[in-house]
This record gives C-alpha cells, sequence and structure tokens, in this order.
C-alpha cells in the first residue's frame, strides 16, 4: 500500500470515527432537552447533520415535552418533517414507529407525514423486517390518537386504506401473541391494540380479542 494510500484510509476512518462521536454527541443533547424551546434551538443548530435516529429522536422528544400544548410543538414538527422527508428512506423501524407515536399523540395531522411515514411503515410490516410488538403497538395508538382529532380519519388514508392497515397491524399483533416465543410482547401491547381498534371503529376478528 502506498504512503497515499495509508493517507487516505488513515483519514477516512478518523472521518468515521469523528462523524460517530457527533452522533452520540447530537443524541445526548436531544435526549437531555428539558423544555421544547431547548429541544427546538437543538434541531435548529445541529438538524443539518441529523440521521434518521436523531430525527426520530426528536420526534419521540417533542411528543414527551409537548404533551400538555401540542399546538406549540407545531412549528417545531413542520421542521422536523422537512428534515425526515430526505432521510426517510434510511429510517429503520423503530424511528419510523415513534415518529408516527409523536405526531399521534400531538394531533399533527400534516397529510405528507403520515402518508409517507405509514407507507415505509406498512411496508415494512409486509417485508417482515425488524419489528417488534412495541413498534406494532405504536403505530396503532398514533392512527388511533390522530384519527381522534380528525373526525376519525387519518390524514391521506381513505377508511378502506385505514381499515386495512389496521387490520393488519392488529394481526401481526395476534401471531406475536400467540407465538411460543413472543417473549417480547406485553400486555400493555395487547391492550394498546385493541383500544386503539375501537378508536378507530375497525374489527380486529375474534381470534385477535381472544389472544
Amino acid at each position: 500500500m502506498t504512503c497515499m494510500a495509508i493517507l487516505y484510509v488513515a483519514v477516512a476512518g478518523l472521518s468515521v470515527v469523528q462523524g460517530s462521536k457527533l452522533a452520540r454527541t447530537i443524541n445526548t443533547m436531544l435526549r437531555s432537552a428539558e423544555t421544547l424551546p431547548e429541544l427546538a434551538g437543538i434541531v435548529e443548530e445541529w438538524g443539518g447533520s441529523f440521521d434518521p435516529i436523531h430525527t426520530a429522536t426528536a420526534f419521540y422528544m417533542t411528543g414527551s415535552l409537548a404533551q400538555r400544548e401540542p399546538a406549540a410543538a407545531t412549528p417545531l414538527l413542520d421542521k422536523l418533517v422537512g428534515i425526515w422527508d430526505e432521510l426517510l428512506p434510511a429510517a429503520g423501524t423503530q424511528a419510523l414507529a415513534n415518529a408516527l407515536w409523536a405526531c399521534g399523540k400531538l394531533r399533527y395531522t400534516n397529510p405528507q407525514f403520515w402518508s409517507r411515514t405509514l407507507n415505509a411503515f406498512m411496508q415494512r410490516l409486509q417485508e417482515g423486517d425488524d419489528m417488534i410488538a412495541q413498534h406494532v403497538s405504536n403505530a396503532v395508538h398514533a392512527l388511533a390518537m390522530i384519527a381522534g382529532v380528525n373526525e376519525g380519519a387519518v390524514p391521506w388514508l381513505c377508511r378502506a386504506e385505514l381499515e386495512e392497515a389496521a387490520t393488519l397491524l392488529c394481526h401481526r399483533i395476534q401471531v406475536y401473541a400467540t407465538h411460543p416465543t413472543a417473549a417480547a410482547i406485553t400486555g400493555q401491547n395487547i391492550s394498546n391494540t385493541l383500544w386503539g381498534c375501537a378508536k378507530l371503529r375497525v374489527n380486529p376478528g375474534t381470534a385477535a380479542l381472544n389472544s
């Protein structure tokens, strides 16, 4: 290996290390935010360096910090959606679930967010991605929360599409609940899913109710 090649590898390795350190630092700052303005300041300053996990964490923290005043979170959510749109193709299942949960909890009705994020989540569900019961129950809960403040509808979804999505999600919970190795599922996951189906006026089926 030439000296130039060795130098290139060394610089590339240093960049990876520095990038990893920056990623951890940003994640720590996001999780340490104690107020919505503090979180908004972090997003404003560091949003250009966000990856999908950072953005999903910011969504999650927004949902936690603004639960008493959901309307106050709208400008920050608008900013996050702009970042999220570019990163969505690389977002993992947990990131998608966290984003859905936060925007459902905060009654954020942006159709672009719901169409793209829910589409990506359902695609992962059908592909059998690394999805766990918590992810699925969070998605059902999010759909129910947003429908509850949007005249029973989820932005972008027609009624038939909503029923299909909720039924598929509930069926996945049923699979987790009845599978002999489904140790990761909890009673809370099941109850959240059934609550969500009730709010959405979707019948999950007798088998799901008995699981």
